[in-house]
């Protein structure tokens, strides 16, 4: 994938996630704007019925009823057909104003100097059939200090229930506030809330304007049983909870489905990023394989062919110049194949390593007389004992540190430490260079398969970028680590192992 299809790769990748997070926004906006319209519903609903529970509550006080048998009544009613009085006395802790009603003698007479009109208004409903219109008859001559018998005989052939209802207008909203607190309570709603009246006085877009300033919900009763001119209003100040709450199932389904899309996408990234590597690794490698082979295969075709061609044959020390340069070349056609094979080997489980004790001095000096006479770098070995026996596989363990002896001489500096030590139950090999070709950038790449620090498309040295990797897996093999640590001037990779006295 080159870099141009990579780059739209990751816009459509972002687009994506951004598409996701603003759908699933807008849909738990809308979900959350539907809970606080049913939230609405539930408070408009309990608001109602509590008025209406309170103004039947009040009704239970404020009927006058007469009935055609001796009885007594709750609330202070009382009702005597046998002495013709009827008696009516309110609680005094009642809103109701009270009256009394006396029928004696053929007179009928109220207290409170209500009037005609004042009683038309107040009487609310008669039951049984036809009463209303006798009970009209009566208000018509309900102020005479003298009633005939026809208006007694009105009171006395009512021979169904009569209810008078006495309305009163002063509505007090601390009444309503337990009916309303109940309903509330029993629909579980956890929110904080108050009662408002307003009055034809007051302005309705003013009176909304004040408490909504105060609240974040403001509720309208609908209720008919209040007073001409008179609206109650609930305020609520912590409702955002109460909606959230009745939208946690969404916002947790949806914020689960938002991090799975992008964690899935970011995936996708990760996977495509590293094959992209990979891709430019395997070119980089086809690369190095093609140059590193055709190098001997052509010094080894020449060879052959000057032999052939220009009758070396009988120039015994031309041909064996010849042979031995065609020799060497083979050799290193011989080494990289192994080295392919290693790399192929080490990732399968079934590498068997044949561990024997070996001193570990003896085996890095061997190492340095290989490489001292091959460059002009100066190598020195530093170790606290002249002895060292560890278990380790000779053969893969000396390769491997040949590769960092073999790094440190082909990109590091012109000076080469390497120090030995005992470190408690292990031992510490360092081997330092004061080169600074590497930055932190390729300190946690540098044991990668096939990693090479990247010079753009030249490499002043041929590798295939396996050698590192190599070393890391047969040391983490013997129970060992290995870092690269970077310091100014300086780079060094530390090797430690388990080490028994």
């Amino acid at each position: 994938m080159n870099n141009s299809k990579y780059k739209w790769t990751l816009y459509l990748i972002v687009a994506v996630i951004l598409s996701t997070i603003a759908i699933q926004w807008y849909w738990n906006y809308k979900n959350y704007q539907v809970n606080k319209q049913h939230l609405i519903v539930e408070v408009q609903n309990s608001l109602d019925k509590a008025i209406n529970n309170y103004f039947a509550k009040l009704s239970e006080i404020s009927f006058i009823t007469t009935t055609q048998e001796n009885n007594i009544f709750p609330g202070e009613v009382m009702f005597n057909n046998s002495s013709n009085i009827l008696n009516y006395k309110s609680n005094k802790n009642s809103s109701l104003n009270p009256v009394v009603i006396d029928i004696g003698d053929g007179n009928i007479s109220f207290s409170k100097n209500l009037d005609t009109d004042y009683l038309d208004q107040h009487i609310q409903h008669i039951h049984e059939n036809n009463a209303a219109n006798r009970i009209n008859n009566i208000t018509g001559h309900i102020l005479n200090e003298k009633a005939d018998s026809t208006l007694i005989n009105h009171l006395k052939n009512l021979s169904a229930t009569v209810a008078i209802s006495m309305i009163n207008n002063t509505i007090n909203i601390e009444n309503i506030e337990p009916f309303f607190r109940d309903e509330i309570e029993q629909k579980k709603l956890g929110i904080k809330h108050q009662l408002h009246l307003s009055h034809a006085k007051h302005s309705k877009d003013s009176i909304e304007e004040l408490i909504a300033q105060k609240s974040e919900l403001l509720v309208q009763s609908q209720s008919t049983f209040l007073p001409d001119n008179s609206t109650i209003y609930a305020s609520f100040s912590d409702t955002t909870k109460e909606i959230l709450k009745r939208s946690l199932t969404g916002i947790i389904i949806s914020t689960f489905l938002v991090l799975t899309v992008i964690s899935c996408l970011f995936y996708l990234l990760i996977i495509i990023k590293h094959q992209k590597q990979l891709a430019e690794l395997k070119n980089d490698l086809i690369s190095n394989i093609t140059h590193e082979f055709k190098t001997p295969i052509a010094t080894i075709g020449v060879a052959l062919e000057s032999i052939k061609d220009f009758d070396m044959i009988n120039d015994k020390v031309k041909t064996k110049s010849y042979l031995s340069m065609s020799s060497i070349q083979l050799n290193k056609l011989n080494i990289m194949v192994e080295k392919i094979l290693e790399t192929a080997t080490l990732n399968s489980q079934n590498l068997q390593l044949d561990k024997t004790t070996v001193n570990l001095v003896d085996l890095i000096e061997g190492l340095l007389k290989k490489h001292t006479f091959n460059n002009d770098k100066l190598i020195s070995f530093e170790t606290d004992k002249p002895k060292h026996d560890v278990d380790v596989d000779i053969f893969h363990f000396e390769n491997a540190l040949n590769n960092i002896i073999d790094n440190a001489i082909k990109y590091g500096g012109s000076i080469i430490t390497i120090h030995l030590k005992e470190a408690s139950d292990r031992l510490v090999l360092t081997i330092s260079d004061n080169g600074n070709t590497l930055t932190k950038a390729h300190k946690d790449r540098i044991f990668e398969k096939f990693y090479r620090v990247p010079k753009g498309n030249t490499h002043d040295i041929k590798g295939f970028g396996i050698g590192l990797y190599y070393t890391k897996t047969i040391v983490e093999k013997h129970n060992g680590t290995i870092a690269l640590e970077l310091s100014r001037n300086l780079t060094t990779f530390k090797t430690q192992l388990p080490y028994d006295k």
